[in-house]
């Protein structure tokens, strides 16, 4: 018999074992079962057998869970619960994941607040929470509704600057006059600057800047090898400066440079193509001027107001019509074109034209510019004869065209006209 009992006592054990392996709930702070579906169940004496979940009503006066409260050493460590030297570091970092405690530690290892963090497997994360009020106290990566623009924004209520990161890695900077006032937007921009005033957008921006003031840098890698000069102004992609320590320079796109400039100053050169200007305007490479006078020929001139013009070179702004023949040989009214016997004479006449010999075979024409009819006026400077008895002339008319009456077939053999044609 006693036997039995032995062997009924083990069997009764074995069977209260595998009801406890069975169920592997808990309940802490009260004798009553857990809520289904929780591992270990907090609750007070007090406490309904749901803990309040039917009626929504809290029954539960026995307090809360107390997290341990440590002294966390870096935001990156497992420290003081793991040794850096421990040879199972690694695995240790993801088994660890979930780990929750209240940390002490603040100003130091990365902590900037107390409160309740989390190992994430690679960091400790602090746990926030938006106040219970009623309004939301964090910006959410899906958009805030009834915010105010008089007293809801993105910043810092403290003299800190504002940073943004991308990967963890610095991509803005916004500062003001209790926090080194400078700003920057971009992956390593204004990274080295401990100068005041600075404003750069674009990846490295002012990147090597150090002790330069009042600079601004926009575009990619603009001004990015300036050092410790002031004053500058860097735009356009990799527009650099003509030197990384002298001030009051500009760039532009590389293509246009001043030296010397603050705001309009008289001592300055500008530069385009030519990053070491000599003159008030150095311009390395060619120019072009259209104002719709341009031409073939033409040179650039100023007037008495230093307002400058395209004129033709080479061309007077006179000169003598060419010897012709003049019919006299009857009398009465005649007309005579002078504007095709300037032309007729001033060009060649294709291949055909033997009465236009030149020593240079190339050429065309006399003038770099034989002038159109309505570029012209046209004016008799002197006659002979003028005795009206014999020859006169009446007009001119706008197209050159001359009107002359042969009163006497009896004219001398020295008479003459002179014609000088005046560019309008």
């Amino acid at each position: 018999m006693k036997l039995r009992s032995e062997k009924l006592i083990a069997i009764l054990v074995l069977l209260v074992c595998l009801s406890m392996a069975t169920h592997a709930q808990v309940t802490i702070g009260a004798d009553k079962e857990p809520i289904q579906g929780a591992l270990l169940d907090l609750k007070s004496d007090n406490a309904s057998a749901d803990g309040g979940a039917t009626t929504g009503t809290a029954d539960g006066t026995g307090g809360g869970l107390l997290l341990p409260r440590v002294n966390l050493v870096d935001i990156n460590k497992l420290s003081p619960f793991v040794k850096d030297s421990d040879p199972n570091l690694a695995s240790l970092k993801l088994k660890l994941t979930g780990l929750m405690v209240y940390n002490l530690t603040v100003g130091q290892g990365g902590f900037t607040a107390a409160g309740t963090y989390t190992w994430d497997g690679i960091q400790w994360d602090l746990t926030t929470t938006p106040r219970i009020g009623g309004e939301v106290e964090f910006w959410s990566i899906e958009g805030n509704p009834a915010t105010d623009p008089t007293t809801n924004f993105l910043g810092t209520t403290d003299n800190q600057p504002l940073v943004f990161k991308v990967n963890n890695l610095r991509a803005g900077y916004i500062g003001n006059s209790t926090s080194a006032n400078y700003n920057a937007i971009g992956m390593n921009a204004l990274m080295n600057n401990t100068g005041s005033n600075n404003n750069a957008f674009g990846n490295s921006a002012l990147g090597s800047n150090t002790t330069g003031t009042n600079n601004t840098a926009v575009g990619n890698s603009a001004a990015s090898t300036l050092t410790t000069g002031s004053n500058n102004i860097a735009i356009g992609n990799n527009a650099q400066l003509p030197s990384l320590t002298d001030n009051n320079q500009i760039s532009i796109a590389n293509l246009i440079y001043a030296t010397g400039a603050t705001g309009i100053n008289t001592a300055g050169n500008v530069g385009i193509g030519n990053n070491a200007p000599a003159a008030k305007l150095d311009v390395a490479g060619n120019v072009k001027i259209a104002d719709g006078t341009q031409g073939l020929g033409k040179i650039l001139t100023s007037d008495a107001n230093g307002l400058a013009s395209w004129q033709d070179s080479g061309n007077p702004k006179w000169f003598y019509m060419p010897s012709f023949n003049l019919d006299v040989s009857t009398t009465g009214s005649k007309t005579i074109d002078l504007y095709s016997e300037y032309e007729n004479q001033f060009k060649k006449d294709g291949s055909s034209d033997t009465q236009f010999v030149s020593s240079n075979a190339t050429l065309t024409q006399v003038q770099q510019k034989v002038y159109n009819r309505d570029e012209l006026d046209y004016v008799v400077t002197a006659y002979f004869p003028s005795d009206i008895n014999v020859f006169k002339i009446n007009s001119i008319d706008e197209n050159g065209i001359m009107s002359y009456e042969v009163v006497s077939t009896n004219i001398p053999e020295n008479s003459f006209i002179n014609i000088v044609l005046l560019v309008k």
